[in-house]
């Protein structure tokens, strides 16, 4: 097949995209290059998404082409080209993701967010950064992946980010349950504590914070990572005993495994 016929394959929807990719894998290098051409330069949006799904039907060998391509190419370029990167599920080994989390636009931001969450190495470094990111859907994913790998160095920096209000309010329940995911971090139940119950009332006279977003964030995370904890325990019974079904009901959560 030649790279031409493959444009037209790829760009013709009656195709399917399983043929497509048969006929490309055929093809080599040049039915490889036809593709990534025709993804840059088709204004078809279709067209588009049907590539982003043929590409990485042709295994992890093009990954270097892809990168190679990278560097010189328009935003929505490399979005997209980031994007073939993720799907493919592994990058040659040049490539460093996290070099792309800066990048000026967010729609780039994000799709090298996904790479280096998949990233043990640079997995941590990109979510400190991102969860001070502009742009809410970068920080959202920072905060997902976050959760998800429960990082104490990654929960260190959504804790500050906290604190110093970088975090607007429509994502700081999230970033406060992401954070005390972190359960082997030693200041994270420390902190949770401290948006539930007054300090220093711990022995005598304990008492529940006024009512807030935060509080009831945090009792959430405490009844899904720190019921098994005196400490956490006991700011759970005194939130399921107050008279606020919101705080009765954050501190009743449905738990989830430590």
């Amino acid at each position: 097949a030649t790279p031409a016929h493959v444009r037209r394959l790829a760009a013709d929807g009656a195709v399917s995209v399983a043929t497509v990719a048969r006929v490309a894998a055929h093809g080599g290098a040049g039915a490889v290059a036809a593709l990534l051409d025709e993804l840059a330069e088709t204004e078809n949006r279709k067209a588009r998404a049907r590539i982003l799904e043929i590409l990485p039907r042709l295994g992890g060998a093009i990954g270097a082409e892809v990168v190679r391509r990278l560097a010189d190419a328009p935003w929505y370029v490399q979005r997209n080209l980031l994007a073939v990167l993720h799907a493919l599920g592994e990058t040659p080994p040049e490539f460093a993701a996290g070099d792309w989390v800066a990048h000026p636009d967010p729609r780039v931001r994000r799709e090298a967010l996904r790479l280096t969450l998949r990233d043990p190495a640079e997995r941590d470094r990109a979510i400190a950064l991102a969860v001070r990111d502009p742009d809410a859907r970068v920080v959202q994913l920072a905060l997902v992946g976050a959760e998800s790998h429960r990082s104490r160095r990654a929960a260190a920096a959504i804790r500050r980010a906290v604190d110093d209000r970088t975090i607007g309010v429509d994502a700081r329940a999230v970033a406060i349950r992401a954070a005390a995911a972190a359960v082997d971090e030693p200041a994270t139940l420390p902190w949770l504590l401290a948006f539930t119950v007054a300090e220093g009332r711990w022995r005598a006279g304990r008492r529940l914070l006024r009512k807030s977003p935060d509080q009831l964030a945090a009792l959430v995370a405490l009844r899904a990572h720190w019921s098994g904890d005196a400490q956490g325990a006991d700011v759970l019974a005194l939130a399921l005993a107050s008279g606020d079904p919101e705080v009765r009901a954050a501190a009743a959560s449905y738990p989830t495994d430590r």
